[in-house]
């Protein structure tokens, strides 16, 4: 894929001092920008957006910005940098209001600098706009050894993104597409500062990705392997009810990728569960970034085992350390089987002790 930068413009935002800053790029800075472009469209970790209003700062600015493609205006120069300069004031705006609703709470919105860049796909022939804030580090110059801020060529860090891909419409060009990326539950990036929707809601994603996880393991391993089912499981409960954000690389990372079968071979661990799960991420059930709502999941994760007849054990919520709460044994001697469970609750441990 060939894409070109025909401009940029990159601004330090800082709240605290209720100020955008313009920086000029040179020399080495596009191979940056190019690097971040890479990493941005090679991330799957994304989720598509729809328009929210038409008139919103951010979309009106980033319409006119395409516009000028086509209109070869003799001010593109001017008015590009016009129009960025307000998006970024837009977020500064944003930015503070946010400061001061969670300053309360002991957190803080992280300061960094916001790039924005016109593409041209030279391949596709097709227009898109990148709005990206990335970190920007303090560092020790090594010939002058004073202070200063920059960019990690490295690492690329992008916090948060959002890429608008355009289509040529009756020699207009429209939004075809809205792509973001997000490090964190930071709902005022897309809510307030960019005023975009989802295409697919919170509840649905939720719904979707918790059943359809669910489904490929009591489809593939439950009857079979019991043990598995109920340690993969109980990590999946524990994850959903752990994070605001799922995240499904991180997701897959966390429980399945790293995860040691009990009773599976690791090639059978791998067909039955591994390759089923990342199988789905090629379908398009839910999105692979979402804010989890967690009074969903608190509805699905209820699990009731018969112990006998006369008694049932019910788990209602993800257990960190399973192996160390609730666990199995045989008596060698008579070939009883038993569960036993950790309690905290000196009432119920009363009810049962033995004298």
């Amino acid at each position: 894929m060939k894409i070109d930068i025909l401009n940029k413009a990159i601004f330090v935002v800082d709240y605290e001092q209720e100020e955008i800053r313009k920086i000029e790029s040179k020399g080495e800075f596009d191979n940056y920008i190019k690097g971040l472009i890479k990493n941005i469209n090679e991330n799957e970790t994304t989720r598509l957006y729809k328009i929210k209003r038409e008139t919103t700062e951010v979309i009106n600015c980033t319409k006119n910005i395409m516009n000028m493609c086509i209109d070869n205006s003799e001010e593109k120069e001017e008015l590009f940098n016009e129009y960025c300069k307000n998006i970024a004031l837009k977020l500064l705006n944003v930015e503070k209001e946010t400061q001061d609703r969670i300053s309360q709470l002991g957190t803080s919105v992280k300061k960094g600098s916001l790039i924005e860049v016109l593409l041209y796909n030279t391949e596709s022939e097709t227009y898109s706009f990148l709005i990206a804030k990335v970190e920007h580090k303090s560092f020790i110059d090594d010939i002058n050894f004073k202070l200063r801020t920059g960019y990690s060529t490295e690492d690329n860090k992008l916090w948060k993104s959002c890429l608008f891909k355009f289509e040529n419409n009756n020699d207009e060009l429209d939004i075809d597409e809205i792509k973001v990326f997000l490090d964190n539950n930071a709902k005022y990036w897309t809510d307030n500062f960019l005023e975009i929707d989802p295409m697919n809601d919170d509840d649905k994603n939720t719904n979707n990705a918790y059943k359809i996880i669910e489904s490929t393991l009591n489809r593939n391993i439950k009857k079979l392997y019991p043990k598995d089912y109920t340690t993969l499981r109980n990590g999946v409960i524990c994850y959903f009810r752990s994070k605001e954000m799922f995240n499904f690389d991180e997701m897959y990372e966390s429980i399945f990728n790293t995860y040691i079968p009990i009773e599976m071979e690791n090639d059978t661990y791998k067909a039955y569960v591994k390759d089923k799960i990342i199988g789905i991420k090629d379908k398009p059930v839910f999105d692979n970034q979402f804010r989890i709502n967690q009074k969903i999941i608190k509805a699905k994760v209820k699990k009731v085992y018969e112990v006998n007849n006369s008694i049932e054990i019910k788990i209602m919520d993800g257990i960190e350390n399973l192996d160390e709460i609730i666990n199995s044994y045989e008596d060698k001697q008579t070939g009883d089987k038993y569960i036993r469970i950790k309690t905290n609750n000196e009432e119920t441990y009363n009810c049962f002790k033995k004298n």
